[in-house]
């Protein structure tokens, strides 16, 4: 849920000449709080290279596939 917040809110800004996964990636360390914002934190500088990475990275964290499994049962 908090990626697909963050993404309708960032979707919303548009700047010229500016890539919106770029900002995304930019913008996504001030969404976070807690135990996301230390896994951010952790993580060797440079392993985000892309907006798709930093989602499957997230969820692959947060929400892993018994995770998942356990909320569609």
């Amino acid at each position: 849920m908090h990626l697909h917040n963050f993404t309708e809110l960032c979707n919303m800004t548009r700047i010229k000449d500016y890539d919106p996964d770029a900002l995304k990636i930019c913008s996504f360390p001030f969404s976070l709080r807690g135990k996301a914002k230390e896994w951010l934190l952790a993580l060797p500088k440079g392993s985000i290279t892309s907006w798709a990475a930093c989602c499957s990275m997230f969820l692959s964290k947060f929400c892993p596939p018994t995770k998942i499994m356990q909320l569609r049962s």
